[in-house]
């Protein structure tokens, strides 16, 4: 109940029956600091035995004892002068009688936060004549500890305290500097005129009539006393001032909005309201205050007080409004208008630049630059647009936390010894890391800079900005997330003096327009209560975003909690931010009863976007003949349309029944060598043989092993040792001891009778085919397919594209790579026609191109660096037919899809999948034009396809948040070829689906999903990547590395923009190897494309603490090394030519080509190739096929071949022929033209 012990104003006084003898008024105020807000705090606590009641046994309020006039409860009175005038400080800071406070009290138990822990540490600096840290404090929370520190100076950090300076001299005309967070404001302004940003507007509702011309007179009062509300800004050659008006009225708008109908007067208040935070100031011309006065109702006026930010902060708004009610009782009572301000708004700005200055400045820069050098620029809040643009205006969503939750949390605060802005920080950093899928969290907290006692009436911008920077670890429990959120706000809190925009400027991140270092804000208002003798009510702020993302406030209002969320409607939907204040509500629960709980199990998502991401996105079923199999759906186009063309390689070609009796000849001579269901059987020919040689193989019911026999031998031997395949089809193939080859070409009569029988029947569960992938280990590893997944994936991509008889498809990949598996059955299983190239042709440009044109070619697919070529080639030229390009492989950069789109008009679409999930996982059609500036998406699951972007623990994460990419559904591969270790590993149980067995893939790529539901390839969780491609693991690179008797240790990483350029660099350590020898060995060991271009020999690989390599600080190669060759220069005028070329090509001085030099050793590929052998057919005027210069890749030997062919081409033409053809070859070095 209320009463007075005789020395003050009335206060809560708290009357307990208890037997426990033991019972403190320490002991119930600390149990009751963790519940309540410090103000519903009794001030007295009277123990009794009992309570007395009265006769019908309620409790006899009056017969209750007055509390104790001695102020300490039994906690000790303050003992000595300082302990007694600290208390009196600790009164005005927590805005409690000073005879409430005694020397045993706990600062934080009597309701102290960190905004008040700051204020005192201040107040006792002025004490101690040092500075006393916020830590300090904290470490010595009760009045008697305080003092003893104060009277012990050297147990204080000498930072140097702000000093006491006079005032500024002013006059009326003065221009005056800006202070750091001003200058802040007014180039954000500059940058972007007219905005409403910073503007702050706060609204009281006073429940009374307020008279228009007293409410003038008090306006008139309050700008007087503060000049910061008759400032305003300009600038003199881009260096900005403020001036002070000496006389600037600012009159009050009055509105009447009266009404019959309650809900129309309210809307039209909170319009004038809404118009006023909406409508900008000019910091140029001022005034810097607006004053609207709605009567709303005959007994109810709203005072709206709209002000830029950069004259005022969240302090300033009490003062404001405190003011203004004083004022405005004044000239009601006759009350005495209060004293001067001994300061101005002025004085702080000069204060604030001449206390930052030598050893001072320079400990606060090394203290932040140490800790945010390396911090991520990386937006941390996923944003709900497509193309997300900052338009700086303000939604919001408030919210409240029960006062039963407050009173847990407050429990929760006391336990762990951290205030209630430390616990509701924990919880937001949770929901950020949550949401983000990020582990690296900087938020940014306002901070109000007036440590200094005459700063405390002022009405200004003295609010600094710092950086939380935390870790939130997954696994660890919120708890330690809690004790570090402790330890990190104590330290910034230490160092809070360095001006934010000093930091901006000395991190380089932007310019002082905007805050980089954070896109989200949090804070905790939490001042002393407005108080005055005629309070004009509660009131409500509102303000633009400031240029920051997200902003969340939260401000104790008796009993609990109420929050609003800022956001940016330029990035994010309400719908989204609703659900992240739902998700915060869900957090902050979880810390007051279960703090145990890992961060990593705290929820992610709402059950409306679970059921989107989770069974929504991959509502994808599509129908296709469950009960048969490709090869069947090819013999079904034989019987219907036999006469039809199905394969053309140049001359040769073959109709849809002369394709069926080929293939079904040669599986029946499979199936005599014991050929059949869940067997491989090796294919290692090309061409039209190829396409025929894997029809037959699934006609016998076996599975398909395709091997290249241009790859190095010792790989080939590697796969079929790994495969034991039950046959091998062709001549060029090495087979394992003991398998039997199969020729093509052979001689009937030679070999054992074919099988008679029907063909067998193929079970859709029966494998298909099998593909080697490069291995982490070294060892390439054999995806298995089964037929089902196979027929579905055919039967999807062929609706999706379309896909039809009058179509004709060009086979570009070779058959070990999963995208010709489509290229070949796809186009048969249509009814299509299959344009094979010429063999040794795969890379060679403009056999591309005349396939295209010549073969009638409607859709081709290819990787994105192979387009980029063919159009730097002018390949598309005259293939009107085109009407469907299929990427994939690697990232579609936007600039390419413009290109694309500019120079064919054929549709255009990215495709994603990994072996193991049979050709394509998600599929995207590519739009005219594609928005944005980023890489175009993957799209969205395919047919019979399911995809999750899920968390480390294998829970889906929110959109636009980082997941590792699982694939589930029909087109799931069985496994890995006789590694059921790995299979185990990398195909997992799918916990979404409730098909029993269902499994998902782990594919080891991470995506995002876009706000439209677009999903966006990122990059790889390990050490994977794509080259022109080919998926390359490095680490199988560096095991062969390893193996090299002058290796020590070896790192492989992929260098170099766009895909087309990129390329593998090796960093080695050892005995100095040969990079000539070291190609070698590995040319005989690897594919091409799996050889590195450049080698830095290292004599020490840079290590982390953690002792795993670092490759960030590998150095940059000095590009394509060629350490070991002798350079010989060139000697004749072709040589000289090519050399010239061979520079142009890779991009590097033509001093650095010797004639000997292979082009490959250079660092050329096979995609530089093509672009190489274009140029030598336009310098020399002679058309080469690709191949020749991978036979001659050495300027030497190519010179002869060129020079050959030259010969062979003019003694062919007449005299004025070759007159003509030498015209028009022009020079291409310089000696030639001279």
């Amino acid at each position: 109940m209320t009463g007075s012990s005789g020395r003050g104003p009335e206060q809560l006084v708290a009357y307990l029956a208890t037997s426990d003898a033991a019972l403190d008024e320490a002991q119930v105020r600390r149990f009751l600091a963790g519940r309540l807000p410090a103000p519903l705090i009794p001030s007295s606590f009277v123990l009794l035995d009992a309570l007395p009641t009265t006769a019908s046994g309620k409790i006899d309020r009056r017969a209750l004892p007055a509390p104790r006039p001695t102020g300490d409860g039994g906690r000790g009175a303050p003992v000595g002068a300082l302990e007694s005038r600290l208390a009196q400080v600790w009164g005005e800071v927590l805005g409690v009688p000073a005879e409430q406070v005694g020397r045993d009290d706990d600062f934080f138990a009597l309701g102290g936060h960190s905004l008040a822990a700051m204020r005192l540490a201040g107040r006792l600096g002025e004490f101690a004549g040092s500075a006393v840290t916020v830590r300090t404090v904290f470490e010595h929370p009760t009045l008697a500890r305080q003092a003893a520190l104060i009277g012990d100076a050297a147990g204080l950090a000498p930072a140097g305290m702000q000093p006491r300076s006079a005032p500024v001299p002013r006059s009326g005309g003065d221009r005056r500097p800006l202070s750091f967070g001003q200058q802040r404001l007014w180039l954000f302004e500059q940058a972007r005129p007219g905005t409403a940003a910073y503007v702050v507007n706060a609204v009281s509702r006073t429940g009374q009539v307020l008279d228009e011309k007293r409410l003038t007179v008090a306006v008139d009062d309050v700008v007087r006393r503060h000049e910061a509300l008759r400032s305003r800004f300009g600038d003199t050659d881009g260096v900005p001032y403020q001036q002070v008006e000496p006389d600037l009225r600012i009159l009050p708008t009055a509105h009447d909005v009266r009404d019959p109908r309650a809900g129309r007067a309210l809307g039209a208040a909170r319009a004038i309201v809404e118009r006023a935070a909406e409508t900008p100031f000019s910091l140029r011309h001022g005034p810097l205050l607006r004053v609207d006065l709605i009567r709303v109702a005959d007994d109810d006026t709203w005072l709206s007080l709209t002000l830029h930010h950069i004259v005022c902060d969240g302090w300033s708004l009490e003062l404001l409004v405190r003011e203004l009610a004083d004022a405005y009782h004044r000239t009601d009572a006759g009350a005495a208008v209060p004293p001067p301000l001994p300061v101005q708004y002025g004085d702080y700005a000069a204060w604030q630049r001449e206390r930052l200055d030598g050893p001072r400045l320079d400990r606060l820069l090394t203290h932040w630059r140490g800790l945010l050098a390396d911090a991520p620029v990386r937006p941390l809040v996923p944003t709900d647009a497509p193309d997300p643009t900052r338009d700086y205006t303000g939604g919001t969503v408030d919210f409240t936390i029960s006062a039963a939750l407050t009173r847990r949390l407050r429990s929760v605060c006391q336990d762990h010894d951290v205030t209630l802005y430390m616990l509701l920080l924990t919880g937001f950093a949770a929901l950020l890391a949550r949401r983000s899928g990020e582990r690296d969290i900087l938020v940014g907290t306002p901070v109000a800079d007036r440590d200094a006692r005459e700063t405390e009436p002022l009405i200004g911008f003295l609010v600094n900005t710092v950086v939380l920077r935390m870790t939130v670890e997954p696994a660890a429990p919120l708890r330690d997330l809690l004790a570090h959120v402790r330890q990190v706000t104590l330290d910034a809190f230490n160092h809070k003096e360095l001006p934010f925009e000093r930091l901006v400027a000395e991190l380089s991140r932007a310019g002082a327009t905007e805050p980089a270092l954070f896109q989200a804000m949090f804070a905790l208002q939490n001042a002393v209560p407005v108080a005055g003798g005629h309070d004009f009510g509660p009131y409500e702020v509102t303000s633009g975003t400031g240029g920051t993302d997200l902003v969340m406030s939260m401000e104790e209002v008796d009993s609990h909690l109420v929050g609003r969320l800022e956001y940016d409607t330029g990035l994010f939907r309400p719908d989204s931010m609703r659900v992240l204040v739902d998700l915060y509500r869900e957090i902050l629960a979880t810390l007051a009863t279960v703090p145990e709980v890992a961060t990593a199990d705290l929820p992610a998502l709402s059950g409306t976007e679970w059921q989107a991401l989770v069974h929504d996105a991959n509502d994808t079923v599509a129908a296709y003949p469950h009960d048969r199999c490709v090869h069947q759906l090819i013999e079904e186009r034989a019987r219907s349309a036999g006469d039809r063309v199905a394969v053309v390689c140049g001359a040769e070609s073959l109709t849809y029944a002369e394709l069926d009796a080929r293939a079904d000849a040669l599986a029946r001579r499979l199936l005599a060598r014991g050929a059949g269901p869940d067997r491989l059987v090796a294919v290692g020919v090309h061409r039209v043989e190829l396409v025929v040689a894997l029809l037959a193989v699934l006609k016998s019911g076996a599975a398909y092993l395709p091997v290249d026999p241009s790859q190095p031998a010792s790989r080939v031997a590697a796969a079929l040792r790994q495969a034991r395949p039950a046959l091998v089809i062709g001549d060029t193939v090495e087979a394992p001891p003991g398998t039997e080859v199969v020729s093509p070409a052979a001689d009937p009569a030679h070999e054992p009778p074919p099988f008679a029988g029907a063909l067998p029947a193929v079970d859709p569960d029966h494998l298909a085919y099998a593909l080697f992938t490069s291995g982490s280990t070294g060892v390439p590893k054999g995806v298995m397919v089964s037929h089902r997944s196979l027929c579905a994936e055919v039967t999807w991509r062929n609706g999706y594209l379309g896909l039809g008889a009058d179509d004709a498809v060009l086979q570009t990949f070779a058959a070990s790579f999963d995208p010709s598996v489509w290229e070949i059955v796809g186009t048969l299983a249509a009814g299509a026609r299959l344009v094979l190239l010429p063999h040794g042709a795969d890379d060679d440009l403009r056999a591309v191109a005349d396939s295209l044109r010549a073969g009638g070619v409607t859709v081709l697919q290819a990787v994105p660096s192979k387009l980029r070529l063919l159009l730097a080639t002018d390949a598309f030229a005259g293939a009107r037919g085109l009407r469907c390009l299929v990427a994939g492989g690697e990232a579609l950069p936007a600039d390419l899809v413009a290109q694309v789109h500019a120079a064919v008009p054929a549709d255009l679409h990215n495709l994603y999948g990994p072996t193991e999930a049979c050709i394509d996982a998600t599929a995207f059609p590519v739009p005219r034009p594609l928005p944005g500036s980023d890489a175009a998406p993957i799209g969205r699951p395919a047919g019979n396809t399911t995809v999750h972007l899920l968390d480390e623990r294998g829970r889906p994460v929110p959109p636009g948040a980082l997941g590792e990419l699982y694939i589930g559904g029909l087109g799931l591969a069985r496994g890995y070829l006789h590694r059921p270790d790995l299979t185990a590993e990398r195909f997992v149980p799918d916990p979404f689906s409730d098909e029993p067995g269902a499994r998902l893939y782990r594919t080891g790529d991470l995506a995002r999903r876009d706000p439209d539901g677009d999903i966006r390839f990122v990059g790889r969780r390990d050490d994977q990547v794509k080259v022109r491609g080919y998926r390359v693991e490095l680490g199988e690179i560096e095991a062969v590395l390893q193996g090299h008797p002058a290796v020590r240790h070896a790192v492989v990483l992929l260098h170099g923009e766009p895909a087309a350029e990129r390329h593998l660099v090796a960093y080695l350590t050892g005995d100095a190897p040969d990079t000539a020898e070291l190609r070698r060995y590995l040319r005989s060991r690897l594919p091409h494309y799996m050889v590195p271009t450049a080698y830095v020999v290292l004599a020490a690989l840079p290590l982390l603490p953690s002792g795993k390599v670092d490759r960030r600080a590998l150095p940059a190669p000095e590009r394509y090394d060629t350490v070991g060759h002798d350079r010989t220069p060139p000697r004749t005028p072709t040589e000289r030519r090519l050399v010239a070329l061979w520079a142009q090509a890779l991009d590097v001085p033509v001093e650095r080509i010797g004639v000997h030099d292979s082009f490959f050793d250079l660092g050329g590929n096979s995609l530089l190739a093509a672009r190489l052998n274009a140029r030598i057919a336009g310098s020399f005027g002679v058309e080469m096929p690709l191949g020749r210069l991978f036979d001659h890749p050495t300027p030497a030997e190519l010179a002869t071949a060129v020079e050959e062919q030259v010969i062979d081409l003019v003694s062919a033409l007449s005299d004025d022929e070759a007159a003509q053809w030498l015209s028009r070859l022009g020079p291409t070095t310089e000696e030639e033209s001279s």
